[in-house]
């Protein structure tokens, strides 16, 4: 995770050496995008979700903005059995709000298909009484205009998620005692796709 961080900032500081030119004043941006997620990883295997995206093009090559939305979060669902009547159950569908800075380094050439390359950095917000998903998220992008104001991105996202186990213990006779609960913090990662709007 750390290699990955260091990789996409020194990425972005060798992209700014041709993207500090001004822009005569500096220009609102907002734009809206749909967002998915996959992975294999412990914790999340899919979401999905909206998201509204507001800043400034500082520069001609960088942009810097906030954004929030709301994100639907379908974690690992497995039954692990133990053996003499205990197993393990992963769970946990929730909706969680992301709150975000966006940072993007590409040239603004209106009306023709260029990369970039963008990251998102933030928190998930979770009003649910036992929160699975919440906490820290970071997630760099490489993404391409399509045209003026549609553009796609693929990127990494990586999020923190708790794993929460349910161990129901059963005796010889089949009597099923009260279930103990463990938590787990761990840190998922999978692949994730924007297709956005901006105006």
């Amino acid at each position: 995770m750390k290699r990955l961080i260091v990789l996409v900032a020194a990425l972005l500081l060798a992209l700014s050496a041709y993207a500090l030119e001004p822009v005569k004043k500096d220009k609102s941006k907002m734009a809206v995008e749909g967002y998915g997620h996959i992975s294999k990883s412990e914790g999340v295997n899919y979401s999905a979700g909206g998201a509204f995206i507001w800043g400034k093009q500082r520069t001609k090559g960088f942009f810097l903005g906030a954004g929030t939305g709301l994100r639907y979060i379908h974690s690992v669902h497995e039954i692990e059995e133990l053996g003499e009547g205990s197993r393990i159950l992963y769970y946990g569908d929730e909706a969680v709000v992301p709150v975000f800075i966006r940072a993007r380094f590409g040239r603004v050439r209106p009306g023709k298909i260029k990369p970039f390359v963008t990251a998102d950095i933030g928190t998930a917000l979770n009003f649910g009484k036992e929160a699975n998903t919440k906490g820290f998220f970071f997630e760099p992008q490489i993404g391409l205009d399509l045209a003026e104001n549609v553009y796609v991105t693929l990127g990494v996202d990586t999020h923190h998620f708790l794993s929460r186990r349910l161990i129901r213990v059963g005796d010889v006779i089949g009597t099923i005692r009260d279930p103990e609960k463990k938590v787990k913090g761990i840190m998922s990662t999978g692949l994730s796709l924007h297709v956005g709007y901006s105006f």
